[in-house]
């Protein structure tokens, strides 16, 4: 799903915010030439920050999820570092 989202979805934003350029830019009477270079440009803002944001934001908490998963591994719990030295000691009886 994750995959999905960061292909398409900044496409949508830049297209939603070419159209509202272009709506507010018919609804101002601006030139239709000044109006498409307003559109085109938000376009390109609204698709380039949101890939910004899918590679620091998004794909950042899937680095920092490996990051703890791969210490955790490395670091393994008391409970099992208590189970070595209770092993190591010997039995007095």
């Amino acid at each position: 799903m994750q995959e999905i989202t960061a292909k398409y979805l900044p496409l949508i934003v830049g297209g939603l915010f070419a159209m509202l350029s272009l709506s507010i830019g018919v609804l101002m009477d601006v030139p239709p030439l000044d109006c498409l270079a307003r559109g085109l440009v938000s376009y390109i803002v609204g698709y380039f920050f949101v890939k910004l944001w899918n590679e620091f934001i998004v794909m950042g908490k899937k680095i920092d999820d490996d990051v703890t998963s791969i210490t955790q591994i490395e670091n393994p719990t008391e409970a099992s570092q208590d189970k070595e030295t209770d092993e190591d000691t010997p039995n007095v009886a």
